[in-house]
């Protein structure tokens, strides 16, 4: 599998219990479609390896995680502050305008008033607001705020994002 086939599901925070069990923290807004994890793939030195879960425990967005292999003997500090995956096959089926941020890129953008804006070039994160990249007909980058009362409609048969954007924000880039 290539990095791509995976998804970022958190970061391994700290070991406890003399590297018997890791805190970890899970970047999902449904922790709890995840506790019943099998495995998880940890990125040390850009290299997936597959970690059994014996158990885990969550509370919120945190996790506290007991792998079946041996982590002790100093395996505990290679894996703290190490990212987890999953492989991208293993996501719950979002439906409605629930989504995930990698499955709307290349969707036609369209604003109820204003009409089609452009093409989803990506996503961006950001800490306190994501934001949707969406080049438009001229290659201008638009920046559009990511929030359920601008989202409609996402529609996945037409791979489109129906959105209502807030009044002046296309004006912006004009």
């Amino acid at each position: 599998m290539k990095k791509e086939d995976f998804f970022y599901l958190g970061r391994i925070n700290k070991a406890v219990a003399s590297g018997e069990k890791f805190r970890a923290t899970l970047d999902t807004d449904e922790p709890e479609k995840y506790k019943k994890l099998d495995v998880v793939f940890i990125d040390i030195n850009h290299t997936y390896i597959p970690f059994f879960i014996k158990n885990m425990e969550l509370s919120g967005s945190s996790a506290m995680i007991e792998f079946e292999e041996d982590t002790t003997e100093g395996i505990e500090e290679l894996l703290t502050g190490c990212k987890m995956y999953l492989p991208g096959e293993s996501l719950p089926e979002l439906k409605g305008n629930k989504f995930y941020y990698h499955e709307i890129k290349g969707f036609a953008v369209t604003d109820v008033k204003q009409g089609y804006l452009g093409i989803m070039k990506e996503v961006l994160d950001m800490p306190n607001q994501a934001l949707f990249k969406v080049f438009d007909k001229k290659g201008k980058e638009l920046l559009i705020p990511v929030a359920d009362d601008i989202i409609k409609k996402v529609d996945r048969e037409k791979r489109e994002i129906v959105v209502e954007t807030p009044e002046g924000l296309l004006e912006i880039y004009e």
